[in-house]
């Protein structure tokens, strides 16, 4: 159970009420809406295609498809042990088939598919639809690589037709121009999707990405890799500070797991409590944590270390001192986690409740 006093996200936001493994809030509703969704969606492909029936085998291939993903994304949506992600991909993936295959068809063949200025029209708010749809489903990582991918591909099959126009064997220049506009208006919705995300992932802190079991249960903080992925992103050198609780066996030999259990709440407390909002805390294991500090300098990183070393050591624990020792690197990526974490070994060897600067 999460300590309560954090001033921290509560993991079952992200790990369900169950702990770890657990589907989320977000991940039940998204199941629920899928389960009303989806029959719906295959009740309207079976009427659209009773209306239009019979139809060319090529564009027969493309509906049966798009029906065949809808109805295994149903059955998939009322399997308890299915990913809610395995639904979202598999209807992704189904979903723009199907409208590049459609698009396609329109400017390569269009005698098959009523292609024309009137088909663009009808997948202009799909195209759209579809473009947004990666940003809500996935982690705004893969759904940006994937909403730019279906845009190049797009690109791509706009470009064949220009030069079919170019070359004279194009069925018109209208269309040309109005697929320029629909790739004109998906880069526009991508870039203000682009925006919100950015702005959203600045409200919610350094920690907007976490998956479900990235999250210490009993601190709410961070794991491991979390902070070495937020380390991989970052482009320029950072300082870290890798902190842990001095002689942590001879505590729990006197105490036992609750006053280690215990003492690693209080110093998740105290980090929390002596950092800035926006410096990302991290818990790398049992009585260790990892800061990234706000500047660079050696004087003023070095500083920010001490005020973490004697801000928990003036804070008794059940008439206890605890003390501890901060490793100190600067450098980029996970390298610098790592020369942090050895400069904390470095410290503890030599007696504990210092601070170690690696090398450079």
């Amino acid at each position: 159970m999460r300590d309560r006093l954090l001033p921290l996200p509560d993991p079952a936001f992200y790990l369900g009420e169950g702990g770890t493994g657990s589907p989320t809030r977000t991940e039940e509703a998204r199941r629920a809406a899928y389960q009303w969704g989806l029959p719906i969606a295959l009740l309207a492909v079976a009427v659209g295609l009773a209306l239009v029936w019979p139809l060319h085998p090529a564009q027969t291939a493309l509906w049966g498809g798009l029906a065949g993903v809808l109805a295994v994304a149903l059955v998939l949506s009322a399997l308890p042990r299915c990913p809610v992600g395995v639904l979202d991909r598999l209807l992704l993936l189904g979903g723009w088939t199907f409208l590049l295959g459609r698009l396609a068809l329109g400017l390569f063949a269009p005698h098959l598919v009523d292609g024309g200025p009137e088909l663009l029209g009808l997948l202009l708010p799909w195209f759209v639809l579809g473009l947004l749809a990666p940003g809500w489903l996935l982690d705004s990582s893969l759904g940006r690589w994937v909403a730019r991918g279906a845009l190049a591909v797009t690109g791509a099959l706009g470009a064949l037709y220009g030069v079919r126009v170019l070359l004279g064997t194009g069925e018109s220049g209208l269309i040309l121009a109005l697929l320029a506009q629909l790739l004109l208006v998906g880069g526009l919705a991508l870039l203000g999707q682009e925006a919100t995300l950015t702005r959203t992932e600045d409200r919610r802190g350094p920690w907007s990405g976490l998956l479900p079991g990235e999250c210490d249960e009993l601190t709410g903080l961070p794991l491991r890799r979390p902070m070495e992925r937020r380390l991989r992103t970052l482009r320029r050198p950072v300082a870290v500070a890798v902190v842990g609780v001095d002689d942590l066996p001879d505590l729990e030999r006197g105490g036992g797991a609750v006053l280690v259990q215990t003492v690693r709440a209080h110093l998740a407390r105290t980090l929390a409590a002596a950092t800035r909002t926006g410096d990302p805390v991290a818990c790398l294991g049992e009585g260790t944590f990892a800061v990234l500090l706000p500047t660079t300098d050696p004087l003023a990183v070095r500083v920010v270390a001490e005020r973490l070393r004697l801000r928990v050591a003036s804070r008794p624990l059940a008439g206890r001192v605890v003390t501890v020792s901060v490793g100190l690197a600067v450098g980029t990526g996970a390298e610098a986690l790592a020369r942090a974490e050895a400069a904390l070994r470095d410290a503890q060897a030599g007696g504990g409740h210092r601070v170690e600067v690696a090398p450079e």
